[in-house]
């Protein structure tokens, strides 16, 4: 099944030999001390070290679901995720007992800017925050690198409601 399609031209700029793909996307590759086994064929462009590390963090981000799943009193899963982006809200202390109602998600949004500002200044955290179409600020975690842990996302969630639960 093919979700995208490389366009195979020739680029100096990004590598002589191989389909023209984007600078960052090339970046990443070598990043991975992987560009040696890069495959190119019709299917497109393949590699086993790159293939692990996503894999790795689509465990971790599996995992980090389970563990916000697992604590339905303190997080709210807003979507499945998507790839590696984990969107969800932090449920404080005083609206843990309420119904989840448009209302709380206001309330929930509302927290979003003033948890996020308690990150930076204990510098702990850095977990980025934004409003849709549907609903208002809710916290989207991207795990990106091949450094982070299950212990990790384990502080990670912790830290939130050291920081938050007096919202």
């Amino acid at each position: 099944m093919e979700f995208y399609r490389i366009t195979i031209s020739y680029c100096p700029e990004v590598h002589p030999i191989l389909p023209c793909i984007s600078t960052p996307q090339w970046r990443n590759w070598l990043a991975h001390g992987t560009y040696k086994t890069v495959v190119v064929s019709d299917a497109g462009v393949g590699d086993d070290g790159f293939e692990k590390h996503m894999d790795r963090l689509m465990e971790l981000t599996e995992y980090m679901v389970k563990r916000i799943r697992e604590q339905p009193d303190k997080f709210y899963l807003i979507l499945e995720p998507e790839l590696v982006n984990v969107c969800f809200w932090y449920i404080p202390t005083r609206l843990r007992k309420i119904a989840h109602s448009p209302a709380r998600e206001q309330e929930l949004g509302k927290m979003c800017p003033v948890l996020k500002a308690r990150m930076m200044q204990s510098g702990t955290l850095m977990v980025g925050y934004q409003p849709d179409d549907r609903r208002p600020n809710y916290f989207r975690n991207i795990i990106s690198s091949a450094a982070v842990t299950e212990q990790d996302v384990d502080f990670l969630l912790s830290e939130m409601d050291r920081l938050g639960h007096d919202l």
